[in-house]
């Protein structure tokens, strides 16, 4: 048996690159709480945790938790109406995380996308360039 055991969990570490993740996971007696965060894009976050869910029933590590209530929270920067309107359906709860330096990263997106930056690219790619960089 304790062969069969490391050939599982040789056999779980050989498929690690093809398997989902998810973001965390926390256990609870009564239940598993499933949580995807994204700054971005929460249409993907609702997608992963729904896929995630449908996993718990087939993933070995969680064998344990089956049949238990899986619970689901996706956690962003912000929220609106619409993804509360969109989450709710599914059971998902959404938390707002937002600090100083998601704040930071997501005004350095904005800038990307202005003249002026596109304008300082340029001159960083020419002076590369004369560089040989």
């Amino acid at each position: 048996e304790a062969s069969a055991i490391g050939d599982l969990k040789a056999a779980i570490g050989a498929a690690r690159p093809f398997r989902q993740k998810i973001d965390a996971i926390v256990w609870f007696p009564e239940s598993l709480l499933l949580i995807e965060a994204k700054i971005f894009r929460f249409r993907e976050g609702v997608g992963q945790l729904l896929s995630d869910r449908q996993l718990v029933a087939t993933t070995p590590e969680l064998e344990e938790w089956r049949g238990q209530e899986v619970r689901l929270r996706l956690v962003m920067p912000w929220s609106s109406p619409a993804v509360e309107e969109r989450t709710r359906p599914w059971g998902i709860e959404v938390d707002i995380f937002s600090p100083a330096w998601i704040q930071e990263y997501v005004t350095s997106l904005h800038h990307y996308y202005t003249a002026e930056y596109r304008r300082q690219r340029e001159i960083k790619k020419a002076q590369r360039a004369l560089l040989g960089l």
